[in-house]
């Protein structure tokens, strides 16, 4: 099954990422570690995503196209993702917080 939401399509055993000068395919069994943080951007913050897999890092941020469709996503996939994440990181406001939010065993 296929479903696009932004940039992301998803398949049962992968997502897809469509850049504009690459595409890459990341399968979840291969995501080894997902880490979380915040980035102080002076007037805002954004928050990041940094998935492992393959000994590579795929980096996305809040400000990608499809971000709230990809992380209810990788919630629903890896249950071990705690559910309130996101508040964890967003506050307070202008400090890092980084989280490791799933760990493959």
């Amino acid at each position: 099954m296929l479903s696009k939401f932004g940039i992301f399509e998803f398949c049962d055993s992968s997502f897809v990422v469509r850049l504009n000068d690459r595409t890459l395919e990341v399968f979840f069994d291969s995501i080894s570690e997902i880490n979380v943080y915040k980035v102080d951007l002076m007037t805002i913050d954004d928050i990041v995503m940094e998935i492992t897999y393959n000994d590579r890092v795929l980096t996305i941020t809040e400000e990608t196209d499809g971000w709230n469709e990809f992380t209810d996503r990788l919630e629903n996939i890896f249950p071990t993702i705690p559910k309130d994440w996101w508040q964890n990181v967003a506050h307070p406001a202008f400090a890092t917080n980084f989280t490791t939010i799933y760990k493959k065993h």
